[in-house]
Order: C-alpha cells, then sequence, then structure tokens
C-alpha cells in the first residue's frame, strides 16, 4: 500500500523496525559497529527469509513462471515463518555472540512491528477475514459485498498487546528472565494465538485449505510451536543445571572425617 503514491507504509514499518531493533540492541552494551553489524545482518536475514518464504511456500508455481518478480518486493508478499527462519539463519551465520540476548531483541522488536504490519494489511484491505453474519464483520473492496471479520485487527491484537501481556506475566513469575526465554515465549504464544486467529481469516486463494481443513498457516504455526517448545525446554534445563553447579560450587566445604 502507497503513500503520497511512492511512499509505501510498509516500507516505513520495515525502516522503524531496523532502527527499533538497532535502539533494543544499545542495551547489550555494544560497541556501535558492532551493534550496526547485528542489526542489519537480522535485518537482511528477515526480510529474505519473508520473501523466499512466501515465495517458496504460497506462490511458487507463480513465481516459477516469473522469477523477475521475486525482487519486487514494492508488490507484496511477504511470510512472517519465512522472516522467523530467516532471523535464525542470520543470528547462526552472522552473530558469533550474544545470540540469546539478539533473539530477546528481535523478539520486543517485533512486538510493536508486527502489529503495525497488520494495522498496514487492514488499511490496504488485504488479508482479510472469512465471510459473518455478526455484527464485527465488515465489508473489504477485494472481498465483494459480504461481511468479513477484520482478523487483521485480530492479529495485531494478539501479536502485540496480547503476547506482551503474556511476557510480562511470565517474567512476573521467573519464568522467562532467563536470556533466550521470552524469545520463545514470544514465538510459542504467537504460534498459538495465530492458530486459532486463522479460523477467522480467509485462506490464500491459491492454496485454500489442506490436510484437516487447515490452512498453510496453521500447519506453519503447528511446527512453530513445536520447534519453540523444544528450544525453550531446552533452554529451562540449561537454567536448572547453571543453578545446581552455581549451588555446588558456593556450597560450603565440610571438614573430613580425620580432621
Amino acid at each position: 500500500m502507497l503513500i503520497f503514491d511512492t511512499v509505501s507504509l510498509y516500507g516505513l514499518t520495515y525502516l522503524l523496525g531496523a532502527v527499533l531493533l538497532f535502539v533494543i540492541n544499545c542495551r547489550l552494551k555494544l560497541s556501535p559497529v558492532l551493534n550496526l553489524y547485528y542489526t542489519t545482518f537480522l535485518c537482511l536475514g528477515a526480510i529474505i527469509g519473508a520473501r523466499l518464504g512466501y515465495v517458496l511456500c504460497y506462490a511458487l508455481p507463480y513465481y516459477s513462471e516469473h522469477p523477475e518478480e521475486i525482487l519486487q518486493l514494492y508488490k507484496g508478499g511477504m511470510s512472517f515463518h519465512g522472516a522467523l527462519a530467516g532471523l535464525a539463519a542470520a543470528l547462526l551465520i552472522c552473530c558469533k555472540g550474544a545470540r540469546l540476548k539478539l533473539c530477546d531483541s528481535c523478539a520486543y522488536c517485533a512486538l510493536i512491528c508486527l502489529p503495525l504490519g497488520r494495522i498496514c494489511n487492514f488499511l490496504g484491505g488485504e488479508l482479510y477475514g472469512r465471510t459473518t453474519g455478526s455484527a464485527i464483520g465488515m465489508v473489504f473492496a477485494a472481498g465483494g459485498p459480504k461481511l468479513r471479520y477484520p482478523s487483521q485487527l485480530f492479529e495485531a491484537a494478539a501479536e502485540g498487546p496480547a503476547i506482551a501481556l503474556i511476557i510480562w506475566w511470565l517474567k512476573s513469575r521467573g519464568r522467562a528472565k532467563a536470556e533466550g526465554e521470552p524469545a520463545c515465549i514470544f514465538v510459542l504464544s504467537y504460534a498459538l494465538l495465530r492458530f486459532f486467529i486463522e479460523f477467522t481469516r480467509e485462506p490464500d486463494p491459491q492454496l485454500g485449505l489442506l490436510a484437516l481443513n487447515l490452512s498453510l498457516g496453521q500447519w506453519l504455526c503447528l511446527l512453530q510451536f513445536a520447534a519453540a517448545a523444544i528450544f525453550y525446554l531446552y533452554l529451562r534445563r540449561r537454567r536448572a543445571g547453571a543453578a545446581k553447579t552455581q549451588s555446588a560450587q558456593t556450597a560450603p566445604r565440610t571438614k573430613s572425617a580425620d580432621g
């Protein structure tokens, strides 16, 4: 969606995300050069992953016939799950230090940028919901005259305020204090919330519903949830092991029987 005929709201959102990520990373006490390095490659990973995720998972037949359009990002077509994979790749390849802290930075940044992206979807009349007869239904120009769920607003509320509350609630109870745990909670919460919200969202027309009448987004959310759950359990176990080791090192030594 363009404003002033040349400026894209999505482009402004990505720009805001890059600036915000750089600012959030300042809490890690990195040098400005290293911060810029990490931020640049994380943003590139997210954008490249989002585009390739959409091309490969959602519209491969079309882009196989029109490969020149793969780089035309202004025409739309970005995948959250692809962005997540791109971020993971950037963290593994380019970010040699503070990976878990950078994961948390990306999660905090996403809490602001993802809802803004969904609002852009709503303003542009894109990714609208399924038909409904309820009072909350709206008419979207691209969706015909029928009332549809404003699923973009549901996702905006879930991907920002709702997940932020979940992270805050768990952190206040000591469940998401270790490095990397807030990011895991974000990914787990996103997968769960989006899975259910997708029941109100119109499936992609080129794909429709897949096995068990679930959309591709829902299947990807299930995979995302499983992977994040495994990683979260690993972090919890590592945290418990570190605490046990520290406790053993600081425990007072007892005298031997022979004095």
